[in-house]
C-alpha cells in the first residue's frame, strides 16, 4: 500500500465507547508518553513488554486414506503443554514443555511420544507473521471410527521411531484494519473496544518430513495394523488464503472467529512400495481460530482455539496433517 494503514481510520460512525471518550484527548499522544494511543475502534498499549503462561492441549495428527472413511489416522500420545511466551512490542517468542497426566495404562494403550516447538509471532496493526517449527516422535494408529467412538482398544498399534517434523511460515493480512485488529486478539499488544470485521487474506510456506522408521508393534484394534505405506516423505506447500475475522467487545471483554481456505501448489517427494517418485500436487489449506477474554491495560487472560491443516493427495489416497489446539492463559504488560 502507498498510505500508512492509519491514513484510512475513520472518525464517522457510530459514537466511540465509554473507554474512547475518556481519552479522546490523548489520541495524539506518541506510546513512549507512557499512556494508550486511541484511535477510531482500538487503542495501541504503551507498556513494551509482555509476560504470559499458558496450558495448551494440542491434538496433532496425519491421515493417510482415500475419500471413504478406511484410513487411517496417526497420532501422538497425548500430552498438554505447560508454557510461556515473552514479547517486546509486536514480537514474541513461545516455548512450550509437555507434561504427562495419563494413568500409566493408557501411556501403555498408545505408547510414549516425545515433542518439541518453537512459534516466533511478530504483529502490527493490520499484519501478522507466524514462524514454527514443531517435532513429533512416537505415533499410534486409529481409524476415525476408532477414534470418534466410545469403545477403546487395549492397545493400539505403535510406531515408537516414527517422527514428523512441521515447520513454515504465515503472513496475514486484514484489508480494514479500522475496523478489525488482528494483534487485539493473538498478540496482546492492542485492545478492540469497538466491534467489527474485515476480510484476511494469508500467504503461507509449509514443509511437512515424515519418516515412519522401522518398529511396529501391533495393535488390538481391528483394522488399525496398517502400516503406513510410505518409507519416507518431504511434502513443500505454498499458495494463499483468503477469509473474515470479526470481534465483537463489550467494555474491556471481546470474542474474535476468523477462518480462511487456502490453495495451492505441493511439491512431493515420496518413498512407497512402488518406488520413489516427485511430483507436483494441489493442496487445500483450512485455518480457523476463536479466541475470548478480557484485555486489560496491564494483564490478559482467556482461550484461543485453533485449528490447521493441509489436505493434499499421494498416488491413489489422501493425506492430512492436522493441528487443532486449544488454550487457556494469563499474561501482564510491563
Amino acid at each position: 500500500m502507498d498510505s500508512s494503514p492509519f491514513d484510512a481510520l475513520s472518525t464517522s460512525g457510530p459514537a466511540p465507547s465509554e473507554t474512547a471518550k475518556k481519552h479522546d484527548e490523548k489520541q495524539t499522544q506518541s506510546s513512549d508518553a507512557g499512556v494508550p494511543i486511541f484511535f477510531d475502534a482500538f487503542e495501541i498499549y504503551p507498556e513494551k513488554w509482555k509476560a504470559m503462561t499458558f496450558i495448551a492441549v494440542p491434538f496433532y495428527s496425519f491421515y493417510l486414506g482415500t475419500p471413504r472413511v478406511d484410513g487411517v489416522a496417526f497420532l501422538p500420545n497425548f500430552n498438554p503443554d505447560l508454557g510461556i511466551s515473552l514479547g517486546y512490542k509486536g514480537w514474541s517468542l513461545r516455548f512450550t514443555e509437555p507434561f504427562n497426566i495419563l494413568p500409566d495404562y493408557e501411556n501403555s494403550r498408545r505408547g510414549d511420544s516425545t515433542k518439541q516447538e518453537f512459534i516466533l509471532s511478530i504483529s502490527w496493526h493490520q499484519f501478522a507473521i507466524d514462524v514454527y517449527t514443531q517435532y513429533y516422535k512416537g505415533f499410534y494408529i486409529s481409524t476415525p471410527v476408532t477414534s470418534l467412538g466410545g469403545g477403546q482398544p487395549q492397545k493400539y498399534a505403535q510406531l515408537p521411531d516414527t517422527q514428523v517434523h512441521n515447520a513454515g511460515a504465515n503472513l496475514y493480512y486484514a484489508l480494514h484494519p479500522e475496523k478489525y485488529s488482528i494483534a487485539a486478539a493473538f498478540a496482546h499488544t492492542e485492545f478492540q473496544f469497538k466491534s467489527g470485521g474485515s476480510s484476511i487474506y494469508n500467504l503461507y510456506l509449509n514443509r511437512l518430513d515424515m519418516n515412519p522408521g522401522s518398529q511396529f508393534i501391533a495393535g488390538t484394534a481391528p483394522g488399525a495394523n496398517l502400516r503406513p505405506q510410505i518409507s519416507a516423505g518431504t511434502f513443500w506447500s505454498a499458495g494463499a488464503s483468503a477469509g473474515y475475522g470479526y470481534t465483537y467487545a463489550y467494555e474491556r471483554y471481546f470474542v474474535t472467529a476468523q477462518g480462511m481456505l487456502g490453495l495451492g501448489p505441493q511439491f512431493q517427494e515420496l518413498a512407497d512400495n512402488g518406488g520413489e517418485y516427485d511430483r507436483f500436487n494441489l493442496q487445500m489449506k483450512i485455518n480457523a481460530a476463536l479466541a475470548f477474554g478480557i484485555n486489560r491495560r496491564y494483564d490478559f487472560a482467556g482461550f484461543q482455539g485453533l485449528l490447521d491443516s493441509i489436505y493434499g493427495q499421494i498416488r491413489d489416497g489422501q493425506l492430512a496433517s492436522s493441528l487443532v489446539s486449544t488454550m487457556i492463559y494469563y499474561g501482564r504488560r510491563f
